[in-house]
């Protein structure tokens, strides 16, 4: 579930990666959350499309992040 923070902190790793992925292709952070509400649409679209549910990638499920916004690797715990 993707959740909306009052204090600016990202809630889906997926998407603060894809977010921090534009910002360093040069793009605004305005231009970045455009790109990651596209993608957004794309999972929605496609689930709708094929009739299911959206499973997080494994490689996403190992991770989670920080009050302060950085990502720290579940499996080494």
């Amino acid at each position: 579930m993707i959740t909306v923070s009052d204090k600016n902190e990202a809630r889906h790793p997926l998407f603060r990666d894809y977010f921090l992925q534009r910002i360093g292709d040069g793009k605004t952070k305005q231009q970045a959350l455009l790109c990651v509400m596209r993608q957004l649409v794309k999972i929605i679209y496609s689930m709708m499309k094929n009739k299911s549910e959206w499973v997080m990638p494994e490689h996403i499920q190992k991770l989670t992040l920080t009050k302060d916004g950085k990502v720290l690797d579940r499996t080494n715990n």
